[in-house]
């Protein structure tokens, strides 16, 4: 009996370790119901299917709507996607669901980049500076910001 619930402890730890590495730095695992997690959608992002993404994400957005994971790897597809008006809606309600998503903060930073609004991109780094230090959101940020010309 006990090997059981040894067993049954690693189970559980090895499932959880799956949902929040498949997060990658987003502040927090999170699954979801509909036949489908956060780890099925981020290997759909890992390999460029932003529509599967996107739909898997939807999915897991409505049982969980305002998991700030969800909604910020939403952005990201959308973002992807080319669909930037989606993108923007998504990263501003997972920064409403949690100001401090420190991926959102930096994706969203990159769109404000593809749009020309290098200012917000700037204040969005000061805000990464001030909850991470020198992370890798921050420096993926500050590159990006670089390479615009900022």
């Amino acid at each position: 009996m006990k090997a059981f619930k040894t067993f049954a402890v690693l189970a559980a730890l090895l499932v959880w370790s799956e949902s929040a590495v498949a997060v990658g730095g987003g502040g927090g695992g999170g699954g979801g119901g509909g036949g489908t997690d956060l780890s099925d959608a981020q290997r759909s992002i890992d390999a460029g299917q932003y529509g599967i993404a996107i739909s898997r994400l939807r999915d897991l957005l409505a049982d969980d709507q305002r998991n700030a994971d969800i909604l910020n790897l939403l952005g990201y597809a959308y973002r992807k996607s080319g669909r930037y008006t989606d993108a923007t809606h998504y990263y501003q309600a997972a920064l409403a669901a949690n100001p401090n998503h420190i991926g959102a903060l930096e994706y969203q930073g990159e769109l404000f980049i593809l749009l020309g609004d290098l200012d917000s991109a700037r204040a969005n780094l000061a805000r990464l500076a001030g909850l991470c230090g020198d992370c890798e959101a921050y420096t993926e940020l500050a590159e990006a910001l670089s390479a615009a010309g900022s």
